[in-house]
């Protein structure tokens, strides 16, 4: 019976033992490498997603597809993620800038790293050669399985245009890995302290001026028209003249002024885009009414003026 007695004590105390075990620095460490695989899958995705929007715009320049809008992205706290871009005849896509480097992996002893080191992920771009934009990673042209040149944008010499496969990024066993079709391909190793970053497209995009400029990560550039309304602009000039412009031309215009008065009309085109109409009063002065019409061979546009008590009305 003692020696019983000295077995439940002695389990008693193991389990005691047990109790006051402290596995939270575990649970930490759990859940702190779910959250840096979820931060990675994330930008994993916005990087394959920056991929297929670099496709788009290679598609767009070949088509000559113009912008119609760029739109800031912002998250809930109002930073600035990225940007959407629409086109006249292509679905719009979004673009996502880069991301700072979130805290390295943790450490043996279940504290967080510091800071990660911005990693090298592959840096996919397009090179264009015979007016066909072709994939690039780090600066190397892609090719599939039997050595050809794997296109971002339809042959336009080709009886049948086929885009070509749109490459995909991911990471397989510590290894960058990039597929396009069948042909999977290591590209390197993903250093364990370094942070996956979206920064293997875009480097910057500008839709300040008449083009919408994106530069990419590798150097290079796609320059695409931002599209702008046809519209026909009247305003006062000299004397009796009205100066004209003409805002979205995608070529030289014609303006045609129209009256049903004796007053006389004369063009004159200082642009391919602005001039002057010089008007010439009756003998009798009168009022009078003009209509002034302005075409570009694609669009048209009308505006009108007056004449009352020898003033120019707009």
């Amino acid at each position: 019976m003692k020696k019983l007695f000295g077995l439940f004590a002695a389990l008693a105390l193991v389990c005691a033992s047990c109790s006051k075990y402290d596995d939270s620095a575990l649970k930490d460490r759990l859940d702190a490498l779910d959250e840096r695989i979820e931060v990675l899958n994330q930008r994993l995705q916005a990087l394959n997603e920056n991929v297929s929007a670099l496709g788009v715009l290679a598609q767009a320049y070949a088509a000559g597809s113009y912008v119609t809008g760029i739109t800031e992205v912002r998250d809930q706290d109002g930073n600035l993620t990225g940007y959407k871009v629409s086109f006249t005849n292509l679905e719009p896509v979004t673009i996502h800038t880069g991301q700072d480097g979130a805290d390295g992996y943790i450490g043996s002893d279940g504290t967080p790293g510091t800071d990660g080191t911005p990693g090298h992920s592959p840096v996919v771009g397009v090179v264009q050669e015979n007016g066909i934009w072709y994939w690039t990673v780090d600066g190397t042209v892609l090719t599939d399985t039997s050595g050809a040149k794997i296109p971002a944008s339809p042959d336009p010499s080709a009886a049948q245009a086929k885009d070509g496969e749109t490459p995909r990024i991911s990471v397989e066993n510590g290894k960058w890995v990039v597929t396009t079709g069948d042909n999977k391909v290591i590209w390197g190793d993903v250093a364990a302290s370094d942070v996956l970053v979206v920064d293997g497209v875009f480097a910057s995009v500008d839709a300040s001026g008449d083009d919408a400029v994106f530069t990419l990560s590798d150097g290079s550039v796609i320059t695409l028209p931002v599209y702008k309304a046809f519209a026909l602009t009247l305003s006062a000039g000299s004397g009796f003249s009205v100066n004209w412009s003409v805002g979205g031309a995608k070529a030289a215009v014609r303006v045609d002024v129209f009256t049903d008065s004796e007053w006389k009309a004369s063009v004159n085109a200082e642009s391919g885009s602005s001039g002057s109409i010089a008007l010439e009063a009756p003998v009798s002065m009168q009022d009078a009414s003009f209509l002034v019409l302005a075409s570009d061979g694609i669009s048209e546009a009308a505006a009108s003026f007056s004449i009352i008590d020898g003033n120019i009305v707009l």
